[in-house]
């Protein structure tokens, strides 16, 4: 399989997860961070420690939506998806990262 960009699995997974069950999960994301970055932005040393904190949250929602992405449960011996899975939860880091320090984006 040809390398995927995080954008377009990002916005591959993005139509297929059901809006319920996605906005469950970006909610639990978003709290996460709001308990360990409760002023938003912070310097980069702080938003590391972040996303460090709120690891779980992240990998429940990218193990879902490579989920629906390939229609199946996530199988650790599958090398496709868990390279796919990689480049998400990688994606989401930098997206969380970024959003901490500068504001800019929306989980949504």
């Amino acid at each position: 399989m040809a390398p995927l960009s995080a954008c377009v699995v990002l916005a591959a997974c993005g139509g297929a997860v059901a809006a319920d069950e996605r906005s469950t999960y970006v909610s639990k994301i978003e709290s996460c961070f709001e308990k360990v970055a409760p002023d938003g932005k912070v310097d980069r040393a702080q938003a590391d420690v972040a996303v460090a904190k709120c690891q779980g949250p992240i990998e429940a929602y990218s193990r879902y939506n490579v989920q629906q992405m390939f229609g199946r449960k996530l199988d650790e011996n599958d090398e496709e998806m868990t390279t796919v899975s990689r480049i998400h939860q990688n994606a989401l880091k930098d997206f969380a990262i970024r959003k901490l320090t500068t504001g800019e984006g929306n989980w949504q």
